[in-house]
């Protein structure tokens, strides 16, 4: 008798232990799933996400949860001092490499001065034995407009060439006007629009042309006819000239850059780049010989306490990647090729 309460006893005992085991097991995925489910949701509300089905919804999810865990990843070797920036959730997290790159970048179109070997004029201004400031901001300056966002259109040329034209149109007549990526896109017959295009051809335009302000001509993302008619108050917007600094020279681009913002291209191909969120920007998981994104180097510094030397940047993808829309990107390693390809307009 007392052997069979014992058999019933440890079934009882063992059956309630099952019961126990499954509820904690399928507890814990199905608690997983809602923290998922809420997070995506969450994400969705921020970025302003929709969707046209349930199931292409899903198809992000999952891409989004993907990049999760690169970026979870990586930001565990940036709690442990082993890389220099930290990674973060922005608009890119629910696209695949491959998506970002086709929507984002331009087509891989070579140096700006493969075909502009002629541009090879080093200013007077950038004399090595003049002294510069160790320390470079153009943004505090007043010379940077506010931070743009291109949109799904690989006119990142055409926001450097407005960024470049910008800073140096404030330096000489002390007034900060927004320009018209636009105009360009619509206007550069030799470029692609959304598709591409370089900085000097942009230059050549506005240097033929002028330019007209964003109020006058405003972007749409999208390649466009040219609607631009020159009048009275576009002769302050053109140039009479434009050089290169000298490939992989840091101190010449230093000095450039403590004169007014020069343009640079840099190659992306990492997702570091893609969710870069804080810090200095070092990777070697780049080319440093071909480059599909364009931006403007806006200043310079070196952190305070680790003593990195760095590039500010100035990105066409709204405040809500990098640093409200700047990277710090480290200087003399030409990160990315970064000091390859730099173009500046020297004050008459």
């Amino acid at each position: 008798m007392m052997g069979r309460l014992s058999l019933v006893l440890s079934f009882v005992l063992s059956f309630y232990w099952f019961i126990n085991i499954q509820l904690f097991v399928y507890g814990t995925d199905f608690d997983d799933h809602e923290r998922n489910l809420h997070q995506w949701n969450s994400y969705k509300v921020q970025f302003n996400k929709m969707y046209e089905s349930a199931e292409h919804d899903q198809k992000r999810m999952k891409i989004y949860m993907h990049n999760l865990e690169r970026i979870a990843k990586h930001n565990e070797h940036y709690d442990k001092g082993e890389v220099t920036y930290k990674l973060g959730v922005n608009q890119f997290v629910d696209m695949t490499s491959e998506e970002f790159e086709k929507l984002y970048l331009v087509s891989k179109t070579g140096s700006n001065f493969a075909q502009h070997k002629n541009l090879r004029v080093i200013s007077p201004l950038l004399s090595k034995a003049q002294t510069i400031p160790n320390h470079v901001n153009w943004v505090h300056e007043g010379a940077v407009t506010k931070i743009k966002d291109q949109g799904k259109c690989g006119s990142c040329w055409a926001f450097a060439a407005v960024g470049l034209l910008e800073g140096h149109f404030y330096l000489k007549n002390k007034v900060l006007e927004d320009l018209s990526p636009q105009n360009l896109m619509d206007c550069v017959r030799s470029a692609h629009g959304c598709e591409g295009g370089t900085v000097p051809k942009a230059l050549e335009y506005v240097k033929e042309n002028g330019i007209a302000t964003e109020e006058e001509y405003p972007y749409e993302a999208k390649n466009g006819t040219c609607r631009y008619a020159r009048n009275e108050h576009d002769s302050s917007r053109t140039i009479e000239k434009y050089s290169q600094v000298t490939p992989l020279d840091e101190m010449e681009l230093k000095v450039a850059v403590s004169a007014g913002p020069v343009q640079c291209s840099m190659a992306v191909s990492d997702s570091g780049f893609r969710f870069y969120e804080y810090g200095i920007y070092d990777s070697k998981n780049c080319s440093q010989e071909t480059t599909n994104h364009t931006l403007v180097i806006v200043g310079y510094g070196t952190t305070k306490h680790t003593k990195q030397d760095y590039w500010l940047v100035k990105n066409s993808w709204g405040v809500t990647w990098g640093e409200q829309g700047y990277m710090r990107v480290a200087r003399g390693k030409n990160v990315c090729a970064i000091e390859s390809d730099n173009i500046y307009i020297p004050r008459s």
